[in-house]
């Protein structure tokens, strides 16, 4: 008996491509890439290049130099700085363009986060000691893997919650940090929210070299609070050659 076209056009796919991800669509691309980063995607990593699309189940990760910045298709925005890893864990958009859901999860690392038009219920930001729901939002933060998450919010409110509770995080520069059995500390006073800001918080200190539209109020932390430190020469805060060329076919 003759096996209709469309069946063998289906045996095919199945055979080319994993489970799912035969029309996997793209949430969103990177347009802007410091080397090294790469993307992991079905067990295969390649060098991410500016242009590339992202899609649900991508891992990004940055090595000591590594910068990606992601523009999702809802206008969200995510910035990964040096040494860090985030995991788009499952991001689905409705016909409107707006996401019915936005599950990222940052592993390790220093990230900016500015959200976009989607409703705030859509959002869940999770690192391996907290999660975090927002309303309307710009905030940094850093995953600091065993010891914890600190975040600092420039506006909005982050409602981030750990192990003992939650905390409701409203800005401009109300800096809070999580360690992993679920306490909360508010850093308060100007030297130790400098001190914090200035240990693995890469954009608050360094965005200029981010894209206009990934840039936010910092300057609500206090210009002595936030300025950026003198590097000697020589040193390894030359900021890095970055790559805005097209994705590889």
């Amino acid at each position: 008996m003759a096996v209709p076209i469309f069946a063998l056009l289906l045996l095919v796919v199945s055979l080319v491509f994993p489970l799912g991800q035969a029309f996997a669509e793209p949430v969103g691309s990177a347009v802007r890439v410091v080397q090294g980063a790469t993307l992991e995607r079905a067990g295969q990593a390649v060098t991410l290049r500016a242009g590339q699309s992202v899609e649900s189940g991508d891992v990004i990760t940055t090595d000591r130099r590594g910068q990606v910045q992601l523009l999702f298709n809802d206008q969200t925005r995510i910035a990964v700085g040096p040494n860090s890893l985030l995991t788009v864990d499952d991001i689905r958009f409705r016909q409107t363009g707006k996401a019915r859901k936005f599950a990222v999860s940052a592993v390790a690392g220093g990230f900016r986060f500015l959200s976009g038009t989607s409703a705030r219920s859509a959002y869940a930001i999770n690192t391996p000691t907290a999660t975090m729901g927002i309303r309307g939002t710009a905030f940094d933060f850093v995953v600091r893997e065993s010891k914890g998450t600190d975040l600092v919010i420039f506006s909005g409110l982050v409602n981030m919650c750990g192990k003992g509770g939650c905390l409701a995080v409203t800005g401009g520069c109300d800096a809070v940090s999580l360690d992993p059995r679920g306490n909360f500390a508010r850093i308060e006073q100007k030297k130790d929210k400098r001190n914090l800001l200035h240990d693995g918080f890469y954009f608050v200190t360094e965005q200029q070299r981010l894209r206009p539209d990934f840039r936010t109020k910092v300057r609500s932390c206090g210009r002595d609070v936030i300025e950026k430190r003198v590097s000697k020469a020589g040193d390894r805060t030359a900021p890095p050659k970055q790559n805005t060329g097209p994705a590889p076919h």
